[in-house]
């Protein structure tokens, strides 16, 4: 009775138990001749009905009927609720296993590739790309404007100025190459660093420098054939000297360009396992959730 189960013809002591009831009219083909159950309409209320001989026992087999009945049903409803809370919980304990171990999987590869932010990352490479383009552009538009003036400013000296110029030039290189050097150094440093801004300020501070020592040389020319010429000697210095660290940069900026494609296009394969991984993720969180809100529904 406790468990709910039908007596077994094969016990004697249930085979006893089970002729007794018949033997008494409370076996079930005996209660169903004269019990009845009906619907009151169209409500929620059913009826039950049963006819004897005395009053009190109809009262006894519809009240009997109907507790047991009540009980018996609670009991399959708690009973499978159980079973389902219990399934639903091993369940979802592996689910939530299985959603880890995708996430670790993915976590460990991006570790391992240095692809911890793979979209920011590329968006940090693909903007560094552009910036250095446009760079390049601009230093060649002023290779062209620079090489173009020193042009103009060569047609404005005769052949003997030319000879004169062109043999106190190397002396006068010579002063400044040095200068020219650390520019060039800290154009390479700046370029490597991704432009930072300190370095920046270096650069400035060592262009105010190689700025003055081009116009001291320039002084030395003020006794010779080129006097009247001096302003275009120090200017044509000058553009020189812009000219080179252009073209540096240039070849600077070519090589960075290079080192960020190769970056760029070493994120390009990862992409695709990266996404693949997402999609198991995405796939197990929602199947997680799915099994969740059963759970939480059930208990």
């Amino acid at each position: 009775y406790k468990n709910h189960e039908i007596l077994s013809r094969n016990d004697k002591t249930e085979d006893f138990l089970n002729a007794l009831i018949h033997s008494m009219k409370y076996d079930p083909g005996s209660l169903r001749e004269k019990l009845s159950t009906t619907r009151l309409g169209q409500s929620d209320y059913i009826e039950v009905t049963f006819d004897s001989t005395d009053p009190d026992l109809s009262a006894f087999v519809v009240n009997s009927v109907c507790v047991e009945f009540i009980n018996h049903y609670t009991n399959i409803i708690k009973n499978t609720g159980e079973r389902s809370v219990n399934y639903l919980s091993n369940l979802l304990a592996k689910k939530k296993e299985s959603l880890n171990e995708k996430m670790s999987v993915l976590k460990h590869y991006k570790i391992k590739n240095g692809v911890l932010n793979l979209p920011e990352q590329a968006k940090i490479l693909y903007g560094n790309m552009i910036e250095v383009q446009d760079r390049q552009g601009d230093l060649e538009k002023e290779i062209v404007a620079v090489s173009s003036a020193i042009r103009s400013i060569d047609a404005k000296f005769n052949a003997r100025d030319r000879r004169y110029f062109e043999a106190t030039q190397s002396r006068v290189n010579n002063d400044i190459s040095l200068l020219k050097e650390k520019a060039r150094a800290l154009s390479n440093a700046y370029i490597d660093n991704d432009f930072d801004p300190t370095i920046k300020k270096s650069q400035d501070s060592l262009n105010v420098i190689l700025t003055s020592r081009i116009n001291d040389a320039s002084d030395e020319y003020i006794y010779n054939p080129l006097a009247t010429k001096q302003d275009l000697i120090a200017k044509k210095i000058a553009l020189q000297v812009q000219l080179d660290l252009a073209k540096n940069s240039v070849n600077s900026l070519n090589q960075f360009h290079a080192k960020l494609l190769r970056q760029f296009s070493r994120l390009v394969p990862f992409e695709a396992s990266i996404q693949s991984y997402e999609r198991d993720i995405e796939i197990a969180s929602q199947e997680y959730l799915d099994i969740l809100d059963r759970y939480n529904s059930t208990t």
